[in-house]
């Protein structure tokens, strides 16, 4: 079981930890940010969590009973192991934000996100997803 739970841990770190070669500007991190916190970006990525795990159960279970029980119980755990890295992938979604667009751009993004149809498509994404 702790195989199993090092390989999801693992998965997640790739996802997290995944660093961009060059740090953008400040003034595109601070856009950037902005714009990550605007799209509610830490939410989503817990309300798709679950979805997550369920869809990468298959692959790491190779469809075993005896370890479908065990990533069960790994799965309620992940919520936990994941808090640490949290404030990390916020970070990186930012870093990856600030690297491909301007900050003229990720303004635009941002005034897009706080009107209604913006705040629409931040509430539906997940749905969408």
């Amino acid at each position: 079981m702790c195989r199993h739970l090092s390989i999801i841990a693992g998965i997640f770190l790739c996802f997290a930890l995944a660093a961009s070669a060059q740090t953008p500007p400040p003034e595109a991190m601070v856009a950037a940010r902005s714009l990550v916190a605007t799209m509610k970006v830490g939410e989503q990525y817990k309300m798709l969590l679950p979805a997550i795990l369920l869809r990468i159960k298959p692959v790491v279970t190779q469809e075993r009973a005896e370890l479908e029980n065990a990533y069960d119980l790994v799965a309620t755990e992940v919520g936990g192991l994941y808090t640490p890295y949290y404030n990390e992938m916020l970070e990186q979604a930012a870093r990856f934000y600030a690297a491909d667009f301007s900050v003229d751009e990720m303004r635009q993004m941002e005034a897009f996100f706080r009107q209604p149809a913006g705040k629409k498509l931040i509430e539906k994404w997940p749905t969408i997803v």
